[in-house]
């Protein structure tokens, strides 16, 4: 009777910790990595460093990332035209200082929930982007010490947290 009574008790606490999380519909976002690669891009014929994000989310109803094709269509214009959006720092005399005309880098992640089904989603979005060849009209240049802030949307238009990553330092 005693053990049985103790299978049923512990089989009660584990169904409670495995249960369903219980996440905000709003996404919630945190750094997982920030790392450059650099290597040899074929349209500019050079050596450049590639951004390359990956960011830890949570989300209650996961509704998250947009299709190919939806861009630009309702409700996903305008501001909401894109789902990944990235504000550039450069470091100078020891602050950071946003990129001129506070330029975005703006990209756009795939549905992480295909079949639209309301559910909680965690895991990790991974996204890289080329930087532009330093020195050849921007406003960084090799050797330069770059940090970005972060933040997504969900296909409700909720906007996550803004998280700050670490700095990396272009390739000279």
């Amino acid at each position: 009777m005693k053990y049985t009574l103790f299978l049923i008790l512990l089989f009660v606490i584990l169904s409670r910790c495995i249960g369903i999380p219980n996440f905000s519909n709003t996404p919630e976002i945190s750094l997982n990595n920030l790392f450059k690669i650099n290597k040899f891009n074929a349209d500019q014929k050079a050596n450049l460093d590639s951004i390359n994000f990956a960011i830890n989310y949570q989300d209650g109803d996961g509704d998250l990332g947009m299709d190919t094709g939806e861009k630009d269509k309702a409700p996903f214009t305008g501001e909401y035209a894109f789902n990944f959006i990235t504000t550039g720092y450069r470091k100078v005399n020891g602050r950071y200082q946003v990129f001129k005309n506070n330029e975005k880098f703006k990209y756009n992640y795939p549905k992480l929930n295909p079949q639209g089904k309301k559910t909680p989603l965690k895991g990790t979005i991974h996204l890289g982007f080329w930087l532009a060849k330093p020195d050849a009209g921007t406003e960084y240049k090799a050797g330069d010490t770059l940090r970005f802030d972060v933040y997504i949307y969900d296909r409700s238009l909720n906007k996550s947290n803004t998280i700050t990553t670490n700095e990396i330092v272009l390739s000279k």
